[in-house]
């Protein structure tokens, strides 16, 4: 189980919200300088990217995860990170962090 899953029994127990969701959206956004965007909240996407560092950051918390977040969103992550008041990341190729040098 991840961290963001609090579980009993094998039964997800913590219901996400759409306040908690944008309250984690901005805590995020507090906390790296910039919003989430899916592949911060879905670990095996970010290891598919040869994103490492994002699973280090999400492991670093307790967040929801990408699905989670969409579901009260119309399934939409972008809607849930304007729904913050942020703006999402664009499509395509995704940032590093500063200081993070391009994989050889």
């Amino acid at each position: 189980m991840t961290p963001s899953a609090q579980t009993a029994g094998g039964r997800r127990v913590r219901r996400w919200t759409r306040e908690l969701i944008i309250s984690k959206i901005l805590e995020w956004n507090d906390r790296f300088g910039e919003p989430p965007c899916s592949a911060d909240w879905n670990p095996s996407l970010a290891r598919w990217r040869a994103q490492e560092w994002r699973v280090e950051r999400y492991r670093d918390g307790v967040w929801p995860s990408t699905n989670a977040a969409k579901r009260p969103f119309g399934g939409s992550f972008d809607a849930a990170v304007r729904a913050a008041g942020l703006e999402p990341h664009r499509s395509g190729p995704r940032r590093r962090p500063a200081g993070v040098a391009r994989p050889a």
